[in-house]
């Protein structure tokens, strides 16, 4: 589930994209921004095959309480059993991309 990874975003998540120089002032919300990516990514990938009356449920579901409980985790088990490969694989993903960009954003905030 994503919110399973959700620790991983942190300061030691920066360095190992290459960020560790990003200005203390900027690190929360550049995490709080690659989270938001994160989870934007994750969603739209378990949801290719679902039908719409499983997305309609699993909205509910995050709609009524929070997004990691149990209700969600057995939904993700029952109709989309590759979840967690799936999350894992986004994660790394994303940590690609911005270490593929990390030195053009360390230059534009120094300006």
């Amino acid at each position: 589930m994503v919110l399973l990874i959700e620790e991983a975003f942190d300061d030691n998540y920066l360095v190992e994209c290459g960020l560790g120089d990003l200005p203390n002032w900027l690190r929360p919300h550049f995490l709080e921004f690659v989270y938001e990516t994160f989870e934007l990514r994750v969603g739209d990938k378990l949801s290719e095959g679902l039908t719409n009356e499983q997305l309609d449920e699993f909205e509910s579901i995050f709609d009524s309480g929070t997004p990691g409980d149990e209700r969600a985790l057995e939904f993700l088990q029952l109709n989309v059993p590759q979840y967690k490969e799936t999350v894992a694989e986004m994660f790394q993903l994303l940590k690609l991309e911005i270490k593929v960009c990390a030195n053009d954003i360390l230059k534009y905030e120094n300006g």
